[in-house]
């Protein structure tokens, strides 16, 4: 369950997910992370919370075992589990559905 006025729901965890899927194919090319996150929060009217956005990405990369542990949401892990064997196509469709 997510905070009422938080920027957290499914959607955007779903849309955190996809940045980490691109960064992974991409072999988590130096400085991508950051400027996807900008981008998403841009696209999403929050560019004040670029740096919770990067953490959850960043959640997400530990989850799959890029990066040490981390204390990732319940929700996040979710998210995970219930869509990390998704192509990125099949991701984006799950976006927004």
């Amino acid at each position: 369950m997510y905070r009422k006025k938080s920027i957290w729901n499914d959607e955007m965890e779903l849309k955190c997910l996809l940045i980490f899927k691109k960064l992974e194919r991409e072999s988590f090319k130096r400085g991508r992370q950051i400027l996807m996150c900008k981008d998403l929060a841009e696209q999403e009217g929050v560019i004040n919370k670029v740096g919770s956005i990067n953490a959850k990405v960043s959640g997400f990369k530990s989850l799959a075992g890029y990066s040490k542990p981390s204390n990732v949401s319940v929700n996040s892990k979710r998210i995970f589990d219930e869509n990390i064997h998704l192509s990125l196509d099949e991701l984006k469709l799950n976006i927004g559905s």
